[in-house]
């Protein structure tokens, strides 16, 4: 579950460099999911990383590589 947490977060991040305003909207998703995952709020985290993953998917498509 961690690793899980910890690679969409990343993915997540990666994606939105390039644009200013999904970038601050995925940052903010990964600081909540960060916050959740502390307070072991396991699933919680990882509901917040999968919204953020299909904010990138809309913002930059499914196949774009890192």
């Amino acid at each position: 579950m961690r690793v899980l947490v910890s690679i969409l977060s990343t993915v997540c991040a990666a994606l939105c460099v390039a644009q200013q305003r999904p970038k601050e909207q995925l940052d903010a998703l990964q600081r909540q999911t960060v916050v959740l995952y502390q307070a072991g709020k396991y699933v919680q985290a990882v509901g917040v990383s999968v919204r953020a993953l299909e904010l990138s998917e809309g913002k930059f498509g499914p196949d774009r590589s890192i």
